[in-house]
Order: structure tokens, then sequence, then C-alpha cells
């Protein structure tokens, strides 16, 4: 298995650092965004690593039970202020949104049941990359906890 990093961090006009790498659309490939979600935060927001590594797992499994159609899966990092969002979807991440699920979808999706009780904010889209549908699972991890609803 091999992980690259698609782009160097840079600062973005909303003033944070963004990471984009790429695994292959493998249940495996879990571990391997796990542990560069803990390099990243560890620099950022080391109290968000366990909650962010956990996210993930849920939404790279979301993902891959949506049996994706690209040969990889693109994790998508911001860090910035007090927060740090991670978006996990099929393909290279180049997509455009078709739409997103409603709440009472996100409710009925077991596999993101405990991302949805640690999370800020999560959504999940239907892209589309030109060639084929896609599944974008995207989240927000706050330093000052989940918002409760």
């Amino acid at each position: 298995m091999r992980l690259a990093m698609l782009s160097s961090p840079r600062t973005t006009t909303t003033d944070g650092e963004f990471y984009r790498l790429r695994v292959p659309a493998a249940r495996s490939s879990a571990r391997v965004a796990r542990e560069a979600l803990r390099a990243i935060l560890e620099r950022h927001h080391p109290e968000l690593i366990e909650t962010a590594r956990l996210g993930v797992t849920d939404a790279m499994a979301y993902v891959l039970n949506c049996e994706p159609l690209h040969a990889t899966i693109t994790v998508s990092v911001w860090v910035g202020g007090s927060s740090a969002c991670v978006a996990v979807e099929d393909g290279d991440g180049n997509t455009d949104t078709l739409y997103t699920l409603d709440r009472s979808a996100l409710d009925a999706a077991s596999l993101l049941a405990a991302l949805m009780q640690i999370a800020r904010r999560v959504a999940v889209s239907r892209t589309w990359d030109g060639a084929g549908g896609a599944t974008r699972v995207h989240f927000e991890l706050s330093a000052e906890g989940p918002v409760q609803a």
C-alpha cells in the first residue's frame, strides 16, 4: 500500500491548513488515513486525534459500503481555529455535489451513528466527477465538543 500527499500544506484563504491524501479503496486503507490524521492533528489539535481517528474510520466504512466506483478514496483535511474538517470521498476529490442527504437519511445510516454523536456537523453528499457518481462524507470536529441536537 502506498500513501502520497497530493498537495503540500498550504495556507488557505480561511486561515488554516489544507491536506489531501489518496488511499486505495479498500477497508485496510482506514489505518493509513487514521495515521495521517494523527500526524496532521499532532501539530494543530492533539485533543482531537482520537475523535478524528474514529470519525475517519466510520466515514471510510460508509463510503466503501456504498460500493465505490473509483479505485481510490480521497481524504481531505482542513485545520484551523478550534476545529478540523475532514472529507472522505470516493474518487479523486474533484467532484461537484449533486445533492446532500437529509437528516432522516443520516439518522438511518447505522455506519455513521458514532460519528454523528462525536462530530459538530456531519453531511453526506452524492457527487459527480464527469464519469460517474461518488459519495462524500464530511464532518467537523471542534475542540469545544459536539453540538447537542
